[in-house]
């Protein structure tokens, strides 16, 4: 079973998450989960950073809010991590950024595969008990695979 936190995460940031997956191609989970990777499934959230990004000095970049971190993030993946999105599989997807220099930790790839794939069991867990939250993550072509579970 999900521990609360996990809980917690995916209510508050899965439309955010499926607004990034629209918009770069990736699949929501690996979005969602490389923010869960990246905050601590949102418990270590300086300067609004769900993603790790740094800035051009070298440090955390710093955010008004999570919106402005999530348009920094879109441009990142469209950019020097578009190849990503063109893996149909959310575990390539994630390989993928971690090859392309996203973090140079050699465990990172497989990390954020499993962080993606711990974010789909969560869903499918509380699916289960709510079916009006049922998702399919299978695609990120599909716009609204995370929408229709925000109940924010």
């Amino acid at each position: 079973m999900a521990a609360k936190y996990q809980n917690d995460f995916v209510d508050r940031y899965a439309p955010l998450a499926s607004q990034i997956a629209t918009d770069t191609g990736l699949d929501p989970s690996v979005v969602l989960g490389h923010m869960a990777l990246e905050s601590s499934w949102g418990r270590n959230l300086n300067g609004n950073n769900l993603f790790g990004v740094n800035g051009p000095d070298g440090k955390k970049a710093s955010y008004p809010d999570t919106q402005t971190a999530a348009n920094a993030y879109t441009d990142l993946i469209n950019g020097r991590y578009q190849m990503a999105a063109a893996y149909p599989d959310p575990s390539l997807q994630a390989q993928t950024i971690a090859s392309l220099g996203y973090n140079t930790n050699k465990n990172y790839g497989p990390t954020l595969a499993d962080t993606a794939s711990t974010v789909r069991d969560v869903m499918a867990q509380r699916a289960a008990l709510s079916p009006d939250n049922l998702l399919d993550t299978s695609s990120a072509s599909q716009p609204n695979a995370l929408a229709s579970y925000s109940r924010l």
